[in-house]
């Protein structure tokens, strides 16, 4: 597919004043596009850092889980997992105002997922934290029933499941619906 200006990662264009964040997973370095120009994460502007600490501050799960790191990392680990897949989309407007977080995973057993400020998305539909686990395993190409043992739940309650992400996706095949979770960025 030849890239168009729709698709291209926002920040890349001259003309594009808000910020797209993204991340790199082997490294855990963080950094963000504005305007044309590449920017490590320590050069965000204040006001934009201040609004990533108010919303961590508003989440009690992501607060919990980042309390053992001093506040500067809890807040750049926060930006991390919400921020950190490069799309067409900025993460901040030009105003300074956070958008809904990415289809970004930070890891394969990342604990954002439970996080009140992270949501996994395809258009307008919304992915449980069980679900994207769901469809990760199943992703894997183990048997439903291996699935169900993994979680600890029943192979109906997995068939149930599955019915529900094959609609949520529009899909009617097990095949299909990984193939979109990879292309919706909902598994890595």
């Amino acid at each position: 597919m030849t890239p168009t200006i729709q698709n291209l990662t926002y920040g890349l264009l001259p003309n594009q004043n808000g910020i797209e964040l993204y991340a790199d997973r082997e490294t855990s370095k963080l950094y963000f596009l504005s305007n044309g120009h590449r920017k490590s994460y320590s050069e965000l502007p204040s006001n934009v850092l201040h609004n990533i600490k108010a919303l961590l501050e508003e989440d009690e799960a992501a607060k919990k889980d980042l309390s053992n790191l001093p506040q500067t990392e809890a807040v750049k680990k926060f930006a991390f997992c919400l921020y950190g897949g490069a799309d067409h989309k900025p993460d901040i407007d030009e105003k300074g105002k956070l958008q809904p977080s990415d289809n970004f995973r930070c890891s394969d057993n990342c604990m954002c997922l439970k996080w009140k400020s992270k949501t996994i998305k395809a258009g307008n539909t919304t992915f449980t934290m069980r679900q994207v686990q769901i469809i990760e395993l199943v992703g894997t190409g183990i048997t439903n029933y291996a699935v169900a043992c993994e979680l600890g739940i029943t192979e109906s309650t997995i068939n149930t499941t599955i019915r529900t992400i094959k609609t949520k996706l529009n899909v009617e095949s097990t095949p299909a619906l990984i193939a979109a979770a990879i292309r919706l960025k909902i598994i890595q």
